[in-house]
């Protein structure tokens, strides 16, 4: 083995250490920060921090071994939002409260809604979207029951069923959007074109 050869494993292992040093640091960090956040300490405290111990900040950032940011906790003026990107950089995940609950939003690798889901003072809901983008399916569950709306490709209804207090039933609808048959409590009503 040459002496270039062994400098260039020296590195490559060196550089594995660095790697597997900062992977340890962060997973200490981590460890601390858990301990922390639940109150737990060693030995004894003083009378002033009896209550736990609290870190204080507007955001968190988390990163990945070679500092690239993948995930983040902010608070802004909406409310609190957990974030988490994927190895390029595109966020992929994010989860927010604000004014009217909870959110919990995926996207896809181009950075497109892939699912929404929703829990607001009016019920709960689950939003599913196709590649380009646009609304294909949702469901909905309010205080009279739960709906469920297939839309096509250009975001027109294509089926809905609902069962509720007020009413049960399907609509049929063609792909340019007009109701085409309903069968609800009363049978099946097939409309004219």
């Amino acid at each position: 083995m040459t002496t270039e050869e062994r400098l260039e494993k020296l590195e490559r292992e060196l550089l594995s250490s660095k790697r597997r040093n900062r992977v340890l640091l962060v997973g200490v960090a981590l460890v601390a920060f858990i301990f922390a956040c639940l109150g737990v300490s060693y030995g004894p405290r003083p009378a002033a921090h009896q209550h736990g111990l609290h870190i204080r900040a507007e955001r968190f950032e988390l990163i990945d071994e070679t500092g690239k940011p993948r995930g983040g906790l902010v608070v802004n003026k909406d409310g609190p939002g957990l974030g988490f990107s994927d190895d390029t950089g595109k966020q992929r995940l994010a989860l927010v409260v604000d004014k009217n609950g909870p959110k919990l939003i995926l996207l896809d690798e181009n950075g497109h809604t892939g699912a929404v889901m929703v829990v607001n003072k009016e019920g709960s809901g689950l939003e599913l979207y196709g590649e380009s983008g646009s609304l294909r399916a949702h469901l909905v569950v309010t205080r009279k029951g739960p709906k469920l709306g297939l839309l096509t490709e250009n975001g027109n209804p294509s089926a809905v069923l609902i069962a509720d207090k007020d009413s049960t039933g399907l609509g049929l609808y063609d792909e340019n959007g007009p109701l085409r048959a309903v069968l609800d409590r009363t049978g099946f009503n097939q409309l004219q074109k």
